[in-house]
């Protein structure tokens, strides 16, 4: 995918999904529900540190920006211990409705489509596919340069979709894990590894 689907080249970022989780373990669905880090999860956010660190991020005059759920500000307390970063809503996991909390196998039956994003927007009281991808865009179209952004698996999936200028279909082939970082710039991007 290149950046040169949409109307707008964004700046350059860098996606940092927040480290495993209890309810990650368990096989639940968080949506904006939350669970903390597990003893790997804090491994894990350990791990992003120096994985930063050697990438030198974030760089002077970045923003870091954070969901407010107390799994992604518990991952940046480890992996960017004294980065003063700001809280966006816009960052926070797409709602899961009545399925949050419940486990993954209890709700996702053999008739639902493969691929990580796309078939969530079933769930009863859950976010909307099109009030998703707007809020994802808006963030997106309000960036004014370089940011480093900590947030959760689908809403980084679709952040780097459409800075790549996909949407939800390609996202399901963006990889994914948790407490992972992925950096985009000059169109492309890089997962970057320890």
């Amino acid at each position: 995918m290149s950046c040169g689907e949409h109307d707008r080249k964004y700046p350059e970022i860098v996606v940092v999904r927040h480290a495993e989780t209890v309810w990650n373990k368990e096989r639940r669905f968080q949506g904006r529900l939350d669970s903390p880090l597990t003893m790997d999860g804090e491994a894990q956010a350990r791990a992003l540190a120096s994985v930063l660190r050697e990438a030198g991020l974030p760089r002077s005059g970045w923003r870091v920006l954070a969901s407010p759920a107390t799994r992604v500000l518990a991952t940046a307390a480890i992996a960017l211990p004294g980065v003063a970063l700001r809280t966006d809503p816009r960052l926070l996991e797409l709602g899961l409705g009545d399925w949050e909390g419940r486990k993954t196998d209890e709700v996702r039956g053999k008739e639902q489509p493969p691929g990580v994003l796309g078939w969530q927007f079933a769930a009863p009281g859950g976010e909307p596919r099109e009030g998703f991808v707007g809020r994802c865009r808006s963030f997106l179209d309000e960036l004014d340069g370089p940011v480093l952004i900590l947030t959760h698996g689908l809403t980084g999936r679709m952040i780097r979709s459409l800075w790549l200028g996909g949407g939800i279909e390609e996202a399901n082939d963006l990889p994914g894990g948790q407490g992972n970082a992925f950096h985009l710039r000059d169109g492309r991007m890089v997962e970057l590894r320890p």
